[in-house]
């Protein structure tokens, strides 16, 4: 994996997750640090899909670390087109 841009910003869980992927967690006032990579991914390690699917690929990984121990809490990999890759960081 080659980022070929990336960009971090300090928030909370709730903010975090409602900002990459719109989703709402338990814990949202917990401090983060989200880390945001554009380029090309793929990583068959991380897919859900059934064995045998062809491996996810996407142009946006999300990586969400608790900021007081550094453990990564959530990740995600997606496609978004630049529009929606820009709102994802100007909300925060």
């Amino acid at each position: 994996m080659n980022p070929t841009s990336s960009v971090y910003f300090v928030t909370n869980r709730g903010q975090g997750n409602l900002a990459t992927s719109g989703a709402r967690v338990l814990g949202g006032s917990m401090p983060v640090d989200i880390v945001v990579m554009h380029g090309a991914f793929s990583n068959p390690k991380w897919s859900t899909d059934p064995l045998g699917a062809p491996a996810e690929k996407g142009n946006t990984l999300v990586v969400i670390v608790e900021a007081q121990n550094g453990s990564v809490v959530d990740m995600g990999m997606m496609t978004q087109n630049t529009h929606q890759a820009s709102a994802m960081v100007a909300e925060n």
